[in-house]
């Protein structure tokens, strides 16, 4: 037998195997790494997810005390135990007793305060020294166009506290992120 008709014989068969072979371990190792890929992806996600959920269970606990106050403030308003010529004491007062909390305001509804007085809006906070300082929110935070109001907008509307989206304070002079009663 030649050598060639022997090689063609035996060389094209192996190298035919040894390339479907090759193909199909390609395949293979592209398909595991695709599974294994997505399986990554989902558990990161899931991962993620339980991290995100952990961090608002961790928020809402160290809040408590702070939503708890504001409802304090809220019903002794809302049922006269309070003056509203004792409001900004008694903030000023409570700013002292929660460390945690870097300002607090009251936003009446319009001519709720006093007869001639459309909008009273206290809001005492720390300074950058930590001493009590009182402002007036100056802008008028029942107009829905104002890009500043929905802190007052949201909670009037739904008649209740709402989380908000962080915002521009401009009382505070600061970025603010707030539950609302």
């Amino acid at each position: 037998m030649d050598d060639t008709k022997l090689s063609k014989q035996i060389i094209l068969p192996i190298a035919v195997a040894v390339s479907i072979f090759g193909l199909i371990l390609t395949i293979w190792t592209v398909r595991s790494y695709r599974q294994e890929s997505r399986q990554r992806d989902e558990g990161g996600y899931f991962n993620a997810q339980g991290q995100a959920e952990q961090v608002v269970t961790d928020l809402n606990n160290e809040i408590k005390d702070e939503m708890l106050l504001v409802q304090d403030l809220s019903d002794k308003l809302s049922l006269g135990e309070l003056h509203y010529d004792q409001v900004n004491s008694y903030m000023a007062e409570k700013l002292g007793e929660y460390s945690q909390i870097l300002g607090l305001g009251v936003g009446f509804v319009p001519y709720a305060y006093k007869k001639n007085i459309k909008l009273h809006a206290p809001y005492i906070m720390l300074d950058e020294r930590g001493e009590i300082v009182q402002k007036f929110i100056s802008y008028d935070y029942t107009d829905p166009l104002e890009p500043s109001a929905p802190w007052y907008l949201q909670a009037m509307e739904q008649g209740k506290g709402v989380w908000l989206d962080p915002y521009y304070g401009k009382a505070s002079d600061d970025l603010i992120f707030d539950p609302i009663q």
